[in-house]
């Protein structure tokens, strides 16, 4: 009983686990402000994966979660990557015509570590555009503090959506979803393959006939 009780438990911290480090990807590629809730439904379902593993001992048991851990990780990241991907040429499908914007107001807002260059100061500017006879007023993070007056150009939407329709980034999201999509689906097809193996073995085992000692027969059908 506690071996059953045990394998609900992983599979429910298993699944808490999985929830958590979900909504960390999405906040992260969709840069949302960090919250401490995910993480801590993340640690909660580790915590309580580990517990009900350790009611339902054995190295299969430990190779399977890490199995599953992993294979959910694997999952979770493609359909980020994936639906990053799609929103980014949505995006760019959407921003049709080129404007011309000019910054003022630019402001350090804070330090971010940028991995080979050091850290950088988070800078936000004041955009002013016009598109579709509307004029848009934004205050928008900006690559460094421009004099009042600076003009770049952009594309836009109708609706005041900007995109500097940069297809490295395009290509780098698409790249990156394909190579995990691509793992996630050889992963879950390896673990297909080992469940349906184990189910196999467990019904080849449960066919094999009973042999029980019994009386002789006479070698004569009755």
């Amino acid at each position: 009983m506690a071996q059953k009780v045990g394998g609900y438990v992983a599979v429910g911290g298993s699944v808490a686990a999985g929830v958590g480090a979900g909504v960390l990807l999405w906040n992260w590629a969709d840069g949302t402000p960090w919250t401490a809730w995910p993480l801590v439904l993340l640690g909660a379902g580790l915590v309580t994966a580990l517990v009900g593993l350790g009611l339902r001992p054995g190295l299969d048991r430990w190779a399977d979660a890490l199995a599953a851990g992993g294979l959910t990780v694997l999952v979770l990241t493609g359909v980020v990557t994936t639906g990053g991907t799609v929103e980014q040429v949505q995006l760019r499908g959407r921003t049709t015509e080129p404007v011309t914007i000019e910054l003022s107001g630019c402001r350090v807002t804070g330090r971010r570590w940028d991995e080979g260059a050091g850290p950088e100061d988070e800078v936000e500017c004041r955009y002013v555009w016009s598109v579709g006879g509307r004029t848009f007023d934004e205050v928008r993070p900006a690559d460094k503090v421009h004099p009042d007056g600076h003009r770049i150009r952009l594309w836009a939407s109708p609706g005041g959506e900007l995109d500097g329709h940069s297809w490295q980034t395009v290509a780098a999201m698409g790249l990156s979803a394909a190579v995990v999509d691509g793992l996630a689906l050889l992963a879950g097809a390896g673990a297909w393959r080992r469940v349906s193996r184990r189910r196999a073995e467990r019904t080849g085992v449960a066919a094999e006939p009973v042999l029980s000692a019994g009386r002789a027969g006479t070698g004569r059908d009755r």
